[in-house]
């Protein structure tokens, strides 16, 4: 009777581990899904920020020229005055 007993015993534990492992197993099955929409959304993040900076050094290039256009002004202004 004790062996029975024992037995039974044995696989209620094995079943209570095998659960656990089931709940694990559902949790990280979770986890990878969030993992990928966190993915996802830092890829999307990265392209539009190297869009922006793309954006960026046109705007900066376009007030180089303007700035260089300005001085040229400045000098053609003073030098029509001598």
């Amino acid at each position: 009777m004790d062996e029975i007993k024992d037995l039974q015993k044995g696989i209620t534990e094995i079943l209570v581990a095998i659960g656990k492992i089931e709940t694990e197993i559902k949790q990280l099955s979770s986890m990878a899904g969030k993992w990928e929409q966190t993915e996802k959304l830092a890829i999307e993040a990265l392209q539009s920020t190297k869009a922006a900076h793309k954006r960026i050094d046109e705007l900066s290039k376009q007030l180089d020229e303007l700035e260089k256009k300005i001085e040229e002004d400045k000098k053609q202004n003073k030098d029509d005055k001598k």
